[in-house]
């Protein structure tokens, strides 16, 4: 097979992988066939989940549990493209039971409600404040 033993093989495996991995991730081109495409925002996707993972506090994800539970109703802000996550998480808590309105700006300030705000990409500090 051309290698100098199982290590070797091990190496020239890794590196092809490797290779390949760094080749398929980036931006959707116009010229990609469906496979390059599929294959691109996977990974991708893979890859923001993975990066959020590594940067999630288990202490502060168990703090928005306990607040959530604790709300009477939960509030969820959505500002553009993101105001289709805010509904998608609303229908998530409707589906067990928990109160929930989406909104794509404003609200209330009711004491007893908890807002939420999601920003898939880049949200303004202003906007978060």
């Amino acid at each position: 097979m051309g290698y100098k033993g199982y290590q070797d093989l091990k190496i020239k495996v890794s590196a092809d992988i490797a290779f390949k991995t760094r080749k398929i991730r980036g931006v959707v081109n116009i010229d990609d066939d469906l496979d390059a495409i599929i294959a691109k925002i996977t990974k991708n996707n893979m890859q923001a989940i993975e990066s959020t993972m590594d940067v999630l506090s288990r202490g502060e994800i168990n703090k928005a549990v306990e607040a959530i539970m604790k709300a009477e109703r939960v509030d969820i802000y959505g500002i553009g493209a993101s105001a289709i996550v805010a509904q998608d998480a609303m229908h998530k808590f409707m589906r067990i039971n928990k109160a929930c309105t989406a909104y794509y700006a404003g609200g209330d300030d009711k004491k007893r409600n908890l807002p939420s705000l999601f920003c898939f990409h880049r949200c303004p500090r202003k906007t978060i404040l």
